[in-house]
């Protein structure tokens, strides 16, 4: 109106329009909005969680799944024994053979072995030998033990279906299972898993 009829310059006419939609505006879009996403936007970088911007915040709202980089992020990045699960032998036994091979071993997995049996006397391990990326084997008191993946106990011909589905549960889990195996014969798994932060919480 304002340029049409009264005939006044665009920038005036503008400038009114501008002042009479601001006036107009409810105070929830003109005021409570920003603010908010300004505190939200704070909030988070005092929990650790930097947003780009406004409107990646404003549009989070509308997001089903979230994937993480879980290692270090949301886990300990320290792997830990989940579950021991001996067939012909018992569990805690299973442990202690075990854990007498792989205290010879300086990989991830066979360490957090060795922390799950602290406080169990240990046994010596004689001809200690390892499989390149598949495993390790060892005596303990007259016994061989065989530890490892999937690969190496087909190449070794050693049948295991009695664990044969809980092998694929775990792995669904994304636990890593190794299979253990005392004179040929499979005795049990172990399924290690890198575990979530004390501070890392879980929704369903």
């Amino acid at each position: 109106m304002w340029y049409f009829i009264i005939g006044n310059t665009l920038i005036f006419a503008l400038t009114a329009l501008i002042s009479v939609l601001v006036i107009a505006c409810p105070c929830a879009l003109g005021l409570a909005t920003p603010t908010a996403v300004t505190v939200g936007v704070g909030r988070g970088a005092e929990l650790g969680v930097l947003i780009k911007n406004g409107e990646a915040l404003e549009i989070s709202e509308k997001l089903t799944t979230i994937v993480f980089d879980k290692t270090g992020t949301l886990t300990r990045g320290k792997p830990e024994v989940t579950d021991i699960i001996g067939t012909e032998t018992d569990d805690s036994e299973l442990l202690r053979l075990v854990a007498s091979v792989e205290k010879n071993s300086q990989h991830p997995l066979a360490e957090a072995i060795v922390r799950r049996a602290q406080g169990i006397e240990l046994a010596e391990s004689e001809g200690f030998d390892t499989f390149g990326g598949k495993g390790v084997t060892a005596k303990v008191e007259g016994k061989e033990v065989l530890i490892g993946n999937r690969i190496l106990f087909n190449e070794r011909n050693i049948l295991y279906p009695e664990v044969e589905a809980k092998i694929v549960q775990l792995e669904e889990e994304g636990k890593t299972v190794i299979l253990i195996a005392i004179d040929d014969e499979i005795s049990g798994i172990i399924a290690i898993a890198d575990t979530l932060k004390e501070r890392t919480y879980s929704y369903c």
